[in-house]
């Protein structure tokens, strides 16, 4: 495993932790939202050892769950964009979200263009 698999998964592991502290101020009333967060985090980290054990495996494997990992990339964006929209989190908790995400999609991003070559 290279250097950059480790990244990308501490990274996402962080990321989470993250998120999961902030949306604890998410009301009961809003539940579906929390727990596509939360699914959406756990599948993110899920897809992230995917690629990892898929060391040895077809490339259009490992780019499968790359591409999947970006889409719950997209998704945990969305989600805390609308967190944000219903006041459930403040403008610097989405930033720093939104800051966390755009370099884990660089790394993904990155990942996807060395497996190319």
């Amino acid at each position: 495993m290279n250097n950059e698999n480790f990244k990308l998964l501490d990274k996402t592991k962080k990321t989470a932790n993250y998120i999961k502290n902030i949306t604890n101020n998410i009301p009961k009333n809003e539940r579906v939202l929390k727990d596509s967060i939360e699914k959406t985090m756990f599948q993110s980290i899920e897809n992230t050892y995917y690629y990892i054990i898929q060391n040895n495996e077809n490339n259009r494997i490992k780019d499968k769950y790359l591409k999947d990992l970006l889409v719950n990339f997209a998704m945990l964006d969305y989600f805390i964009k609308c967190c944000k929209q219903e006041k459930y989190i403040s403008n610097h908790q989405c930033d720093v979200v939104c800051k966390f995400l755009l370099e884990l999609r660089k790394i993904t991003y990155g990942i996807i263009r060395t497996n190319k070559v």
